[in-house]
């Protein structure tokens, strides 16, 4: 059955497109992609939009607010497949399945384009022929790795331009034994790249291969008596040897392996990918989508699981991946398989196969339906519309913190003194990534004197997870201390105090928005745009403004409280009781003599009365 509703300008306009392979665009008034997709013949495909064959829901809401179709042949279908990847990445059409990962995940670069590579984080993949290595689940353990790599294969970690004409002063780097000093030529060139290409495998995953290499170099430098250098090599090779991933092995054979599966229900859709490189588990995707813009919620309203889906969320997978995989299992069978395998191998350079579960053993089955599990798991637990955001945040928040727990409830502690007076201190809570105010408190320091940051800290924490408060408030999933090292340490003696070791804590500095955690010397270093991190930067802020505004109310009847005592027979006590009872200054001067005397006597009512109006 046609589509009603359809701008007749819009029709006209399939006429003009040729039946060739491409791809075509629809956009709306102003120009802005509104759906991108690729066809093997593009007037054919463009007509099935108008025809009624085309059945998913979200066509004739595209349709309606479309106002021009676009197109460019290619001489491929291969071609269209990588321009239609290409073009969804750039434009994020709003009716395009989009991947839409919260996470801004680090990678390791190693620039083996360059004469002398070098070895750095880096944040996005680019087509500049080095080489990416990860993503890691966060900075510090990308920094980690990074640093065990200058250690052992001393690559260099500046950017000098190096080309072999050029000598320039080495660095400290070079006196402690992380870099061999290309700068100024204490290496040859070919050395330098043979420990780039070591290290480049190593973090691939071939550590067996790399010892070997570096057995052999031990090797050969006793024979020549070159016994510093083999020492070197001789460490190095203990320090491999001790390395310990954080991965956990779940293929013995030691595949390099994507596990890919998805559920859909409720109007959403979930596709979960489980990344194995050399027989470990390396890390876990997850997106969730909700209905189609504009569309109610119901099952028959899901993103359609369909074979143009596929092909669109896999080439956008596979763009942010840095480690191919020698081979993806996929729930599904797809007749595009052919082009999607030669679009991976034009995309990585080597092949890489697609497999279904009828070609896998019974025991790779049951991986796959492992995955299949979780995929279903998350489709029940993730919420709908704007929550599915603050989940996607929370649950990245737990992969880059490496949480044993969904962060669903975070506490952020501040203190506040100037000069050591009035030290106060509170707790907030955030559940699902919003805050819950009926469960702030706030704390009077009781037992320190003068401006002891550290110790004020470590009373509100403790107050907090001890006595009545810990029975009536849920312990959190993670605790957010605002400061840095100091602040943290303070917390975590608290935690350990109270009996509560065991919860997560991390502190968030100021300014530099560095993130401590007690696990790392280093701090965490997240790009300011990371949801994750305006998470955190939320809880730690709406802490400083519930202490700070505690402090202030307290400094202001504190304030009040001694000009009160200016009266002729009023003193703190009498002072603090009318703070109490009339809240504030000018509450008090709005009150008739009858109401203060009730508090405090009518002879001393008349005398606070006539102070009032002469002041």
């Amino acid at each position: 059955m046609p589509v009603r509703n359809v701008r007749p300008s819009l029709v006209a306009q399939v006429r003009n497109i040729p039946n060739q392979p491409g791809v075509y665009f629809f956009k709306d008034r102003r120009g802005r992609f509104l759906y991108i997709g690729k066809a093997n013949a593009l007037r054919d495909r463009v007509r099935q939009y108008f025809s009624g064959h085309d059945t998913r829901p979200m066509v004739p809401y595209l349709l309606r607010e479309a106002a021009y179709i676009d197109w460019v042949t290619t001489r491929t279908p291969l071609e269209a497949l990588v321009l239609e990847a290409q073009l969804i990445r750039r434009h994020q059409p709003r009716y395009n399945a989009l991947l839409k990962d919260t996470r801004n995940l680090p990678y390791i670069r190693v620039t083996l384009q360059e004469p002398y590579p070098r070895a750095e984080v880096a944040f996005r993949i680019e087509n500049d022929g080095a080489r990416y290595f990860g993503p890691f689940l966060s900075v510090g353990h990308a920094r980690r790795v990074l640093q065990f790599v200058h250690r052992i294969f001393r690559i260099r970690a500046c950017d000098l331009p190096l080309d072999g004409t050029r000598t320039y002063p080495v660095c400290l780097l070079y006196h402690i034994r992380r870099c061999s000093g290309p700068c100024m030529h204490h290496i040859a060139q070919d050395a330098y790249r043979a420990d780039a290409e070591a290290a480049a495998r190593f973090l691939e995953g071939d550590r067996e291969g790399v010892l070997a290499e570096l057995e052999r170099r031990m090797q050969e430098h006793a024979r020549r008596m070159e016994f510093e250098a083999a020492a070197f090599y001789r460490d190095a090779i203990r320090a491999l040897r001790d390395w310990t991933p954080t991965s956990r092995v779940v293929d013995p054979a030691g595949r390099s392996i994507d596990l890919v599966a998805h559920a859909t229900g409720g109007g959403r859709t979930v596709l979960v990918v489980f990344l194995i490189r050399h027989g470990l588990f390396v890390d876990r995707r997850e997106f969730v989508w909700d209905r189609p813009p504009g569309l109610e919620p119901s099952a028959d309203t899901a993103v359609p699981v369909d074979e143009e889906w596929w092909t669109q969320v896999l080439t956008q997978f596979y763009l942010t991946v840095a480690q191919p995989p020698d081979e993806v299992w996929l729930p599904v069978a797809l007749a595009e398989r052919s082009e999607l395998e030669a679009w991976l191998e034009r995309h990585f350079g080597r092949p890489v196969r697609l497999r279904v579960p009828a070609e896998l053993s019974e025991a790779d089955r049951d991986r796959l339906e492992w995955v299949g599990h979780h995929a279903r798991q998350l489709l029940q637990s993730a919420p709908e519309g704007e929550a599915a955001d603050e989940y996607a945040t929370l649950r990245a928040l737990q992969h880059m913190l490496n949480l044993p727990t969904f962060p669903y409830r975070i506490e952020g502690f501040d203190i506040s003194n100037i000069q050591g007076q009035w030290n106060v201190g509170g707790v907030v809570v955030f559940e699902g990534g919003r805050p819950k105010k009926s469960e702030y408190r706030r704390f009077r320091i009781r037992t320190v004197e003068g401006p002891d940051d550290y110790a004020c800290m470590r009373e509100a924490v403790y107050r907090r997870y001890t006595g009545s408060l810990r029975d009536r408030l849920p312990l959190p999933d993670l605790i957010l201390i605002d400061g840095g090292k100091g602040q943290l340490h303070a917390a975590l003696e608290a935690l350990a105090q109270a009996g509560c070791s065991h919860i997560p804590a991390i502190a968030l500095a100021k300014r530099e928005e560095v993130i401590y955690v007690p696990t790392s010397p280093e701090p965490l270093r997240w790009p300011r745009h990371t949801p994750a991190l305006r998470l955190l930067q939320h809880v730690r802020d709406e802490a400083h403004r519930w202490v700070i505004g505690y402090y202030r109310r307290l400094h202001r009847r504190a304030e009040l409280q001694l000009a009160l005592t200016e009266v002729p027979g009023i003193g703190p006590r009498l002072a603090r009781r009318l703070l109490e009872h009339f809240g504030s200054l000018d509450a008090l001067r709005q009150a008739r003599v009858e109401e203060v005397a009730r508090v405090i006597g009518r002879r001393r009512a008349e005398a606070l009365c006539a102070w009032l109006q002469k002041d």
